[in-house]
Order: structure tokens, then C-alpha cells, then sequence
């Protein structure tokens, strides 16, 4: 995909709704950028992805067999936050194509796949172990290998993004809570290392999880937050991973908490702060200093943040409650802004206005955003979820209805011609080419 996950996706949270809704917010605020697409580097800039190759027709070279991709979902409880991860297998993300509930495969984890190998992994919700599924006869998965990370401290392998992989014998698995980077080989189910994330900055928590490749290196980021309050920190960190010595550099912001990160067309990194941000700091609750909804760039190549690039979210947008960033093509991106005459802001609806269907969808082009500003009037308001994913070189964004109880996935290579895609029951995670 390209870039949006969190710590703790599939976290048991039996708090109340706002803090059930908030973990799932954290959690797919990064599931946008993951990997590479058919288990080899890639150095296309914009292909930053966990999905498959080929077209969706009625082959890809594999024989005779017709093309198969998986939708990774869950159904949320929420009444008590509980959550039920699901793979459904479908012959395309076309619009016609109808999924079942009843004929989905529970996979007690997050699942994510290299893409075009028909093999698929699972990190289990509640287990340090990755499972390793291949599609069998009849297009039924079999569970076939597993490993286990429990000597690395980890507790729940699902606990922070799809896998990052990086070639056909090796991949990361990013670990937010113990800031650590375990590399494993997908085909031998071994691990070969890890290293740390030397991150830790005093006062402050952070972990691990929104990322994009840029040529020969991996950029991982995500922002601070504040131990005495708990609320975000106007401060994020970049971590510049080698992909052939596994050699790590730091670069670090103050201007911005961000959680989104979308690749633009030319590799430039664009990172934007969460829409549950902008509504904390209405709220009242974002603490002091407080982090502005905004948009910061890490440019191809580069060793720090841009310096001279800097959105204010409130003044592009003239809304206080605005946030997210998806990648499109052509140099286009998209960014999450609310509707206040949809859905009016109440003393009541504050806490749960991130999953009010009032989000809206904006057009951006990188670097020109006050003079290519627009509404986006094919996608529906929906919850504020910024999720998107790469499948096949095609960016989709994924809409969440406000009781997370359905998806829509939608075709926005073309920005001038965005067209609805599949519908999916439940929460949409992630999706992917299996053959």
C-alpha cells in the first residue's frame, strides 16, 4: 500500500466507545505505505505497496487460473471494542464484485502479502506469531508455517502494520512498542536480525509504523506524544533504513504531529496530522504546546525534513477540523476536511466527531495546494478515516461508514474521473494481489 498504521490494531479494548474508536484511528492512520508489490525492489518512486501485479483479468501467467486478491477487514463490536479480523478472496476490487460475510476466512490478525506470490501472513491479534498461508486447490488457504517473536519481547505480532517486505527472502516486521525493526525471511520463516529504533526522546512516547520506500532505503515515521498528558507533541521523527546494511539515520521535526504519509509521483514523502488531532484541539484537549493540523515533506533522497515546506491545514482548508493525506497520481494527493452543515459539532458529538459521516474529501496537488484546493464531490462524506492502499500501481481510498459497520473502496488514479470500487463488510484494512 502506501502509507497510514499505528501501534496496537487489534487490541482487546473494552473502554469506552471514544477510546475503542480511537484505537482503531491510530491503528489505520498508517496502513498506507507498505512494501513492495511483487516481493522484489522497487525503484519506481510512487509504487509503495503491499499489493499485487497485473491486471485483474483472466490471468496473470500463472497457468490458466484467474486473478485472486485479498481484502483484509474486521467487524467492530462497538459496544465493547471487541473486533473479528477477516480475509475475503475476490476475483477483482471491482465495483460488481459482491462480498459475503458468511464465506470470508477469520484470520485472528492483521494479513497483509508481498503480492502476486499467492501467499498471504498473518500477525496474530493476541500471539507473537506470523502465520504463513498459501492459497491451495480450490482457492482455500492453508496455514502453513508459522514464526514466532516472542524472544524479541513482542506480544501481539498484528501490533502495528503490515509487513514490510522488502524482497522474496527477506522482510521487517516494524515493532512500535519496543522500537525495534525484526527482519525475517518470508520463505524460510526464520529471522536473520533486528536492530533498535534510537528514538527515545525524555518526557515523550513514541513507536513505529507510517512508511514509504525511496530507492535504496526505507523512510519510517511517526510522531510524540506527551507522557504527562498524553496528548500528541508538536514533534516527529524520521528514521532513514538502508535496505542492504539495515544502517539507520535519524532526522527530526518540531512543526507537526503527523500520522499520514503519502508518496507522491516523484518519491517526495508528504506527512499530514491526524483528523482525530484537529478534533482534540476543538475540544479542548490537545494540551499545551499544542500541535496544529498540518503538512510537512521529507523530498526523495533527502536527510531532513524540508525546511522551506510547511501547510497549515487550517488556513488551506478556512476549517479547524481538517487532517489525513492519501497519495493519488499525476502529482495529486487528498487530504480528510469536516462538514459542520452535514453533521453539526455539538457539546454531545465532539468526542465521537472523527466517525461522524461528515468527512469530506479534498483534492490537493503536492506543493501547489492553496491554488489546486477542491472538493471531491464522487467520494461521499464518511467517517474521518484516511485509509488507502496501492493494488496493481492503482491508489484506492477506502471510505468507513460512522458505525465502521461497511467500507467502499475507491479508484482515484485518475483525479479527474474517480470511480467506487468494491463495497466490503466491515472496517477495510488492507488488500492485495495473491495470483
Amino acid at each position: 500500500m502506501s502509507p497510514y498504521v499505528s501501534p496496537i490494531l487489534f487490541a482487546r479494548v473494552t473502554a469506552p466507545l471514544t477510546r475503542s474508536l480511537l484505537v482503531v484511528a491510530l491503528a489505520v492512520a498508517a496502513l498506507p505505505a507498505c512494501g513492495d508489490d511483487d516481493g522484489d525492489r522497487s525503484d519506481s518512486p510512487g509504487d509503495t505497496t503491499t499489493s499485487g501485479t497485473g491486471d485483474a483479468g483472466d490471468g496473470d501467467g500463472n497457468g490458466d487460473a484467474p486473478a485472486l486478491f485479498g481484502v483484509c477487514a474486521a467487524i467492530f463490536n462497538i459496544a465493547d471494542g471487541s473486533q473479528e479480523p477477516f480475509l475475503a478472496l475476490v476475483p477483482s476490487l471491482d465495483s460488481e464484485v459482491e462480498v459475503d460475510l458468511a464465506d470470508t476466512i477469520p484470520v485472528n490478525g492483521l494479513c497483509s502479502a508481498p503480492g502476486g506470490t499467492g501467499e498471504f501472513f498473518v500477525g496474530l491479534a493476541e500471539s507473537p506469531i506470523v502465520e504463513k498461508w498459501v492459497i491451495g486447490d480450490d482457492d482455500i488457504p492453508e496455514r502453513v508455517d508459522q514464526l514466532s517473536f516472542a524472544n524479541f519481547g513482542v506480544a501481539a505480532a498484528s501490533g502495528l502494520s503490515p509487513f514490510v517486505y522488502i524482497s522474496p527472502t527477506k522482510a521487517y516486521y516494524l515493532d512500535g512498542l519496543n522500537l525495534q525493526v525484526i527482519v525475517w525471511n518470508p520463505q524460510s520463516m526464520t529471522i536473520t536480525g533486528s536492530f533498535p529504533l534510537e528514538v527515545n526522546q525524555e518526557g515523550l512516547t513514541t513507536f513505529a509504523g507510517f512508511w514509504a520506500i525511496d530507492g535504496d532505503r526505507l523512510v519510517l515515521t511517526a510522531p510524540y506524544r506527551r507522557m504527562s498528558d498524553s496528548a500528541a507533541e508538536p514533534k516527529t521523527y524520521a528514521a532513514f533504513i538502508d535496505l542492504d546494511t539495515d544502517e539507520v539515520t535519524y532526522a527530526f521535526d518540531d512543526r507537526c504531529a503527523i500520522r499520514w504519509l503519502a508518496q507522491s509521483d516523484n518519491g517526495d514523502m508528504y506527512m499530514a496530522s491526524h483528523t482525530a488531532q484537529a478534533v482534540s484541539i476543538r475540544g479542548g484537549t490537545a494540551g499545551t504546546p499544542i500541535s496544529p493540523p498540518c503538512m510537512t515533506r521529507i523530498k526523495s533522497g533527502a536527510t531532513e525534513f524540508d525546511s522551506t515546506y510547511y501547510v497549515d491545514l487550517d488556513e488551506l482548508t478556512g476549517n479547524s477540523l481538517a487532517g489525513a493525506v492519501l497519495p493519488g497520481t499525476g502529482g495529486f494527493g487528498y487530504i480528510l476536511v469536516f462538514d459542520e452543515s452535514l453533521v453539526p459539532i455539538t457539546e454531545e458529538t465532539l468526542p465521537q466527531a472523527n466517525f461522524l459521516p461528515g468527512w469530506k474529501y479534498y483534492q490537493i496537488r503536492f506543493g501547489d495546494e492553496a491554488a489546486t484546493y477542491k472538493e471531491v464531490s464522487t467520494i461521499p462524506p464518511a467517517a474521518g478515516y484516511g485509509l488507502g492502499t496501492v493494488v496493481e500501481g492503482t491508489p484506492y481510498t477506502m471510505t468507513v461508514q460512522s458505525d465502521l459497520a461497511g467500507g467502499q473502496f475507491y479508484d482515484i488514479s485518475n483525479p479527474d474521473q474517480i470511480q467506487p470500487s468494491l463495497a466490503i463488510p466491515g472496517f477495510p484494512l488492507n488488500a492485495f494481489r495473491l495470483r
